[in-house]
Order: structure tokens, then sequence, then C-alpha cells
């Protein structure tokens, strides 16, 4: 039911964002316009995220032989997963908003991975 929830909005989101950017120039739309499409690239790639970590904690708990790593993986919590996916896709938006104003270096790129790892880690050893 969650997954299914959360499918529904992550392709309602999709398709605003595409109406969105079909219909509006980002000279038109504003800054509340563009706003909307970083938020609906967001909100759109959280619900992607999510449902790929959840099918491959799935999909891996279910392969994976009796032990220490089926333990963990049935043991990830939707809450954890969330998490993750709300960090990992911060990365689109970062890329799209520093792209907008200079472009993208490989420092640039470097230091959103180390901020990615470091985030990751931390989710890990919070939660």
């Amino acid at each position: 039911m969650r997954q299914l929830t959360i499918l529904i909005i992550g392709v309602v989101t999709a398709l605003v964002l595409l109406l969105l950017m079909n219909f509006t120039s980002p000279s038109t739309a504003g800054p509340l316009g563009i706003l909307a499409v970083f938020l609906l690239i967001y909100v759109a790639s959280v619900s992607f995220i999510y449902l790929v970590l959840r099918n491959v904690a799935t999909f891996l708990a279910k392969v994976s032989r009796p032990g220490l790593l089926k333990l963990a993986l049935e043991g990830t919590s939707p809450l954890k997963l969330y998490y993750y996916s709300s960090i990992l896709a911060l990365s689109p938006v970062i890329l799209l908003g520093m792209q907008s104003v200079g472009g993208v270096r490989w420092m640039d790129l470097t230091l959103l991975i180390v901020f990615e790892i470091l985030a990751c880690f931390y989710i890990y050893k919070r939660f």
C-alpha cells in the first residue's frame, strides 16, 4: 500500500513537472515557477530512489543466505530508506542549481559526492 502511494505521488509529480516544463519558460514562470521546478524534481527523485532502494533491499533479503546480511536487510526500516532517498535526491537538484548559476566543474562534482557519502554515513550511524 505504501509503495503504491509513493509510486502515485512520483508519477503525478513527474507529470506536473513535464507539463510545467512544456508550457512555460523560466522567464515567464518567474521565481516561484523555478522554485516549483526544483521542488518537483526533488519529490520525483525521492519517490523514484525510495522505490528503487526498497525493491533492491527486498530482493537482496530474499536472495541472500541466512546470516547477518539477511537480518540487516530484513530489519531495514522504511524510514531509514526514506532518509537515504531524501539525501540522494538532493544531488540532482544541487547539480541543476550549480549548473544554472555558473557551471559544474570536477571539483564541484567531487565535493557533492563527498557530501553525499558523508550524509549517508551519518544516516547509517545515527539510525
